[in-house]
């Protein structure tokens, strides 16, 4: 494999496309090591993106001009990384910043939940069609054995100030709250 990590960014569109990166990933990403943002792009960024990336990837290319890559596993590896931190630094620099919200994630979500989706997808991807039934019975398994370890949380950790949170979960989203309960003295329970 030849790789070519020169930087002409004044040739043709193709230019950029000397070399291909393939990455294996052998664990699924963990949700919890997630950065917690994305980047909000659009037509009026995507030029502002490009100059700065390409400014940014000449600096990197003027900063290391004698490296060779001659099939060294480490020098691909290195170039790979200096391409990344590139791409985030130009998309840092040019993209705003949106919050990924994670209150819309059910409170029982688990990382065994997303590995069994993540099943799911390469199954289909791949027409697989003969393990889908077992891995859609197996993500309702692991689904419910995560409620169910949710729910028992709650209510091993109960107190009368928080119990009413199971009853609110397991009915969705009400638009009324729940009346406090009251003894026949008129207090409140």
């Amino acid at each position: 494999m030849e790789v070519d990590p020169t930087c002409n960014v004044t040739g043709s569109d193709h230019e950029p496309l000397t070399f291909l990166i393939f990455i294996h990933q052998n664990n699924p990403p963990n949700p919890e090591e997630d950065l917690g943002y994305r980047f909000e792009s659009d037509n009026q960024t995507r030029e502002a993106w490009t100059l700065e990336f390409h400014t940014k990837w000449l600096e990197v290319c003027n900063s290391y001009p004698n490296i060779s890559v001659d099939n060294q596993p480490a020098a691909i590896d290195r170039w790979a990384t200096l391409l990344g931190e590139t791409i985030l630094a130009a998309t840092a620099a040019t993209m705003k910043r949106k919050k990924v919200s994670r209150s819309k994630q059910s409170p029982w979500w688990s990382s065994n939940i997303s590995e069994v989706i993540a099943e799911i997808q390469e199954a289909g991807k791949h027409g697989d069609i003969d393990r889908l039934p077992g891995l859609r019975n197996k993500l309702k398994r692991v689904i419910q054995e995560a409620k169910s370890s949710w729910a028992t949380s709650i209510v091993e950790s109960a107190t009368n100030l928080n119990i009413w949170q199971l009853a609110g979960w397991s009915k969705g989203k009400r638009k009324k709250v729940v009346p406090p309960l009251e003894a026949p003295d008129g207090s409140i329970i």
